[in-house]
């Protein structure tokens, strides 16, 4: 299954690329905010829509397992939860920060997750962000796998991910060019935390 979060005026444009990907769009899920986000339209956005979308079934995918957590369309979908889930999901948007502009937040996320996986699964997150799916992910006892290409976006994964597991006296490793990097070098990302 994957859920893609979009603005609304960008409908169409997402949807024809979750499709070109290869996903049948089962549902649309409705994020309804605290609080609406300042812009340039007259009515100003209180929700965020949420695309979920299917793998399809095709040659190339039953070749591949899929990083993506989903479901072939004609198979049995995984589903965790009771069946009195709603389409409009009410948790309060993240408060302004310097981390990120569309940070998502963590309580929306942990039920997204719990709803569509099991402990130890593997969650894809292709736009990691401000680091909140890996936060889910550890907190749910699953493993994540993500990609974030923006550097300034990288140190704030970090960042979170070191506070988040010192303060939960949790035991992690940080490999940086794929070597193990020493505690006595995590002030390189700590230090971005002072300025904020």
């Amino acid at each position: 299954m994957k859920f893609q979060a979009y603005s609304d005026g960008e409908a169409v444009n997402f949807r024809s690329a979750m499709k070109k990907a290869g996903y049948k769009i089962s549902s649309v899920l409705i994020w309804v905010k605290n609080q609406f986000v300042l812009g340039r339209l007259d009515y100003q956005m209180k929700h965020e829509p949420l695309l979920v979308g299917e793998l399809e079934s095709t040659e190339e995918v039953k070749r591949h397992q899929p990083i993506l957590y989903g479901w072939q369309s004609k198979g049995k979908h995984p589903w965790y939860s009771d069946r009195k889930q709603s389409s409009v999901l009410e948790f309060d948007k993240p408060k302004r920060n310097a981390d990120h502009p569309t940070m998502k937040p963590l309580e929306l996320i942990i039920y997204l997750i719990k709803n569509s996986s099991r402990q130890k699964d593997i969650i894809g997150d292709l736009f990691l962000g401000s680091g909140t799916g890996l936060i889910a992910s550890e907190q749910t006892w699953r493993q994540c796998r993500g990609v974030e290409f923006d550097p300034l976006y990288m140190d704030v994964i970090v960042r979170r991910y070191i506070s988040y597991m010192q303060e939960n006296r949790l035991q992690f490793k940080i490999y940086r060019n794929g070597e193990v990097l020493s505690e006595d070098n995590f002030h390189l990302f700590l230090k971005s935390e002072e300025k904020a």
